[in-house]
């Protein structure tokens, strides 16, 4: 009997420690868990040159745009002009006759004041009209402008000839030139932005207001350590690759910088011509060794 229970807690034993090395292999990497090398992609750290890409966005407004105002009271006899017609300065857009019982008036004519477009409408034949309320708004949309936040940082970086590239979604294989036409006079304290209108041209009208802008400056060039974003690996607030040195990886904490297309810019952590892994990163961990495919 005794003999019966000094083999059960012995192969109890057993079974635990057994156990135990079977999870702590399934917490192992699997390079590591196997035992073998594992093959990964890398490729060089680079060192090139690069414009600094910032966007902001937006919405399109018109240029300029005036109320049109009745210099008298009275009913609105002849309506000439209907929404999104153009108009020149001097065109009549309407005629009112004074609605005085007993007297009688000369017709009043109401002119543009603007050569554009009538961009609101808000009368008809037949309508009473007062000299406090306007019957049309007349807009310029050539060119337009783009009234976009921007951050208050910037105010130092950006200038009146700078190229703007615009981008419209109703347009997407379209790009847009712009300037910097005006900066408003009021920054948004919310945000900590200032407003910025930027000017495009607009021949055929075909951009209309309250249409959504991204606008991409282009700020200074330099020199910079570059990798491909596939060999950026974050953990939590921290970001890492693996690095690559005879054969075996090291992890390696990176601060990364902007990112220009398919490259991701590295501020400090790596040197130019090191190898860091762009495929394979979760078979490794640190120490694992390495048959390397090297890409260009």
């Amino acid at each position: 009997m005794r003999s019966c229970i000094i083999a059960f807690l012995v192969l109890n034993m057993l079974v635990s420690c057994g156990k135990k090395e079977e999870k702590e292999q399934a917490q192992q990497p699997a390079a590591i868990k196997k035992n073998k090398i594992v093959k990964v992609v890398t490729k060089r750290v680079q060192k090139v040159s690069v414009t600094e890409t910032k966007k902001a966005y937006g919405h399109t407004v018109p240029f300029k745009s005036v109320d049109v105002f009745s210099k008298v009271n009275g009913v609105v006899l002849k309506k000439n002009r209907e929404l999104g017609e153009t108009v020149n300065a001097g065109d009549v857009l309407a005629v009112v006759r004074q609605d005085i019982p007993g007297m009688e008036f000369a017709d009043h004519e109401v002119k543009a004041n603007l050569s554009g477009t009538v961009f609101k409408d808000f009368t008809e034949e037949g309508a009473t009209v007062t000299v406090q309320k306007p019957l049309f708004n007349v807009a310029r949309l050539d060119p337009i402008l783009a009234e976009i936040k921007i951050p208050e940082e910037w105010l130092t970086r950006i200038n009146f000839e700078q190229p703007i590239n615009a981008y419209l979604e109703a347009f997407p294989t379209q790009t847009f030139q712009a300037r910097l036409y005006r900066l408003l006079p009021q920054n948004d304290s919310k945000s900590r932005s200032a407003i910025a209108r930027l000017k495009i041209s607009n021949p055929n009208l075909k951009i209309k207001a309250g249409m959504f802008v991204t606008a991409e400056f282009k700020f200074s060039r330099h020199d910079a350590l570059v990798i491909p974003v596939d060999a950026l690996v974050r953990s939590g607030l921290e970001y890492y690759v693996f690095k690559v040195q005879n054969n075996v990886v090291h992890k390696q904490l990176i601060q990364p910088g902007e990112i220009f297309g398919r490259n991701q810019e590295i501020l400090s952590g790596l040197q130019a011509n090191e190898s860091v892994v762009v495929f394979g990163q979760n078979l490794l961990d640190d120490g694992v060794q390495v048959e390397v495919e090297e890409v260009q």
